[in-house]
């Protein structure tokens, strides 16, 4: 769905966005230059579903509750994580380069450790300095990958997300295993949120 929301610190007082299931793109100035990259971002929506701080400007923000919406799953999924269940998660320490995940998050928040998700094998990926957390070794795969991707010149071989944070933002929480309902059968999810 596209629609115009206040923003305040536009010419127009408002911005162009749309928005998907886990994202938003934003236009926030039309006027600027159209071939610049970032002319459409990705806005901050995750962010703002686990603070309930909706950005209306530049530094102001309206204040709402932390979404009990799924992260992932089916929407009458009644145990895996929602947003609100990351709210004190922001600021958790990250978890070493190379650590193997095994840290579980429950929908009420609690996080604990489950020696079974070590046979996963999914290790912790690089610390990011921006936001001090770190990326699964999964998730950092999959975002420097590279396939055919369209460009003014035509089909072509390249990077998916150039840079790797483009279409994602950077992760403002560590990752963790749940218990999530996918098309009806609860089953072991790794869940990370980037901005």
């Amino acid at each position: 769905v596209s629609e115009y929301e206040a923003y305040s610190d536009t010419q127009h007082g408002s911005r162009l966005v749309y928005y998907f299931d886990k994202s938003r793109m934003e236009i926030t100035d039309p006027l600027s230059d159209r071939s610049n990259p970032w002319y459409v971002t990705n806005g901050l929506l995750v962010k703002e579903l686990i603070t309930g701080q909706m950005q209306i400007g530049d530094a102001a923000f309206q204040p709402y509750s932390p979404a009990h919406v799924g992260v992932a799953g089916d929407p009458d999924d009644d145990l895996g994580p929602t947003y609100a269940s990351f709210v004190n998660l922001l600021d958790a320490g990250a978890t070493s380069t190379g650590t193997v995940i095994d840290a579980t998050l429950a929908r009420d928040g609690s996080t604990g450790v489950d020696g079974r998700y070590a046979e996963y094998g999914v290790v912790a990926g690089p610390w990011i300095d921006v936001t001090a957390h770190s990326v699964a070794g999964v998730f950092w795969d999959y975002l420097n990958s590279s396939g055919v991707i369209a460009t003014p010149d035509g089909l072509q071989a390249g990077p998916l997300f150039e840079p790797w944070f483009y279409a994602t933002g950077y992760p403002i929480t560590e990752a963790y295993w749940s218990q999530v309902k996918l098309k009806g059968i609860y089953t072991d999810v790794l869940v990370q949120c980037f901005e």
